[in-house]
């Protein structure tokens, strides 16, 4: 799918974009003044000049993040990625069992946006909770999305029970996997290995798409789920993930200040929140 297409889908939607050498960039959803490269899985190692260009049209900007080749400057990190051939040979031995167990009980088909925003409440807040979210109500979608084709959604369900979703964007020769949501009465039906295993398939048997990306390492950690994302094929494959922030920022969030978050964080490490802002210091500092 077209860079062009989506980023003029963003505009359409209200978010600013800026198109530099290197990329689309545009304000995500919640994070109003923060540019993310586009398209997400582009390697990009920008000179100052299109970082400042980038500044001074990005109206109000704080600071852009993207990812770059593994020997850049940043935080070496990893995105998650599945490619070709993929099929239950290339599962654990544990995430196969399951997956079959999945695939015996549900039933994994493509959604409207109308009939997954009809239902998939319960699947999202369930989630919410499990991962101690409860504050997040918005789906992080709606039935606008059908203006776009890049995206699609897709439901396992279990009987007439939707059990989990999943909202995906095609773009270039990727498909990222952005939302992933399952009700918890329904995880013994394994529905999220069957949903992630007839997915992943069925994309990558498609013309043009090369990879699945289940997103970049996430700034905190969730060790069941980079379990699940093991055992379902993916793999990490290294990247360096940046930070840059406004040249008027860089007094306040420099080496020391990151430094001092960093350490505070090393002296409370169950405070989620406070280990997703070292992680952020950390990026900036360097970046």
């Amino acid at each position: 799918m077209n860079p062009e297409d989506i980023t003029a889908f963003f505009e359409s939607r209200k978010h600013r974009v800026v198109k530099t050498a290197s990329c689309w960039w545009y304000n995500e959803y919640h994070q109003d003044r923060i540019y993310q490269s586009f398209p997400i899985h582009r390697l990009i190692d920008p000179g100052q000049e299109e970082i400042a260009e980038l500044f001074r049209n990005a109206r109000g900007a704080l600071g852009v993040r993207f990812i770059g080749p593994v020997k850049s400057r940043g935080l070496q990190s990893s995105i998650w990625v599945c490619r070709k051939p993929y099929d239950l040979s290339v599962l654990s031995a544990k995430s196969r069992n399951q997956t079959r167990r999945g695939l015996e009980n549900c039933q994994v088909r493509k959604m409207s946006w109308k009939e997954l925003e009809t239902i998939a409440s319960e699947a999202h807040a369930d989630t919410m909770k499990r991962h101690q979210l409860n504050g997040e109500r918005s789906l992080g979608f709606g039935s606008y999305l059908k203006e776009c084709p890049a995206y699609e959604a897709w439901g396992a369900f279990v009987g007439d029970d939707l059990a989990a979703f999943m909202v995906t964007l095609w773009v270039e020769d990727w498909v990222h996997i952005l939302i992933q949501r399952s009700v918890s009465s329904h995880l013994k039906s394994r529905p999220n290995n069957a949903l992630v295993f007839c997915v992943a398939k069925e994309l990558l048997s498609r013309p043009g798409v090369s990879a699945i990306s289940y997103g970049l390492e996430p700034l905190t950690v969730l060790e069941s789920l980079e379990d699940f994302k093991l055992g379902m094929g993916f793999v990490k494959e290294p990247v360096s993930q940046r930070i840059i922030v406004a040249r008027w920022l860089k007094p306040l969030i420099n080496s020391v200040t990151c430094r001092v978050v960093e350490t505070a964080a090393s002296w409370r490490p169950h405070n989620p929140r406070l280990q997703k802002v070292a992680s952020i210091c950390r990026m900036v500092r360097e970046s």
